[in-house]
């Protein structure tokens, strides 16, 4: 890595959930200004536009409003349209893990918790068929929409530009206990399941960035879950980004 560089704040888009962003905030902002987060969207919402099966709707959280209508409206990639120059596109796929529901009309939302926590969005859910991560049909649709997107990287002169952080999850917690199971995948069974769908996007030219043999936090502020880590793990994450963006040519 080229040291002379290492005060330079980079741009960094994300699009996931906690593993890029809090790879961001352990890192501070002297090094990455966040230009955009795309959070806890599933790619299969994107371009799908669900607002005619969902009643209008308001949370408390600012942040939560905005995350669940941009995917409600699915603008993933018109978003990133509008992005402008980055010097990485961080990418993880862990929030892929929740599914998504497709309403009769075809349109697609995450099944994300923030989701099911607004009573009225829940309820129509009913009206929905759950497509669960990790089945066939997932996984086509997935590679499928995942194609699409990687060739809008490529038009937006973002692909060059796009690390895939994908660690395993953590088989043991900070006290050297078993991670448990969550959302019905156990943490020894999660490189298996993304292993395919990692497997596509660099089969399309992405690059990725595999980490194993890492350690969950059970103090994490965000609490006890395989995916997250200690501040060691984040510091490996954040050093494999700028290695990336070195090696890159994109500062």
């Amino acid at each position: 890595m080229d040291t002379d560089n290492l005060n330079h704040k980079y741009n960094v888009a994300i699009f996931g959930g906690c593993v890029s962003r809090d790879t961001l905030a352990i890192a501070g902002e002297e090094e990455f200004k966040l230009a955009r987060y795309i959070a806890r969207h599933s790619l299969l919402s994107s371009g799908s536009d669900a607002r005619g099966s969902l009643p209008k709707f308001q949370v408390p959280s600012k942040f939560q409003q905005r995350m669940l209508e941009f995917d409600v409206h699915g603008f993933i990639t018109s978003d990133l349209a509008a992005l402008g120059n980055v010097d990485v596109f961080v990418w993880d796929l862990n929030v892929e893990r929740s599914g998504v529901w497709v309403f009769p009309d075809g349109s697609i939302v995450t099944n994300s918790p923030d989701l099911r926590k607004v009573p009225e969005l829940k309820a129509r859910l009913e009206d929905a068929r759950k497509i669960d991560f990790g089945t066939m049909e997932h996984l086509d649709r997935w590679k499928g929409a995942a194609s699409l997107f990687v060739d809008s990287l490529r038009q937006l002169k973002l692909k060059e530009r796009t690390l895939v952080l994908a660690p395993d999850w953590a088989l043991i917690d900070s006290e050297g206990n078993p991670t448990r199971p969550l959302g019905g995948l156990a943490p020894v069974d999660a490189p298996q399941a993304f292993a395919p769908y990692i497997e596509h996007l660099e089969g399309l030219g992405l690059k990725i960035a595999r980490f194993d043999g890492l350690v969950s936090d059970l103090n994490h502020k965000w609490g006890r879950a395989p995916f997250h880590y200690t501040t060691e793990a984040y510091q490996l994450f954040k050093e494999r980004i700028l290695t990336f963006i070195q090696e890159s040519g994109t500062q």
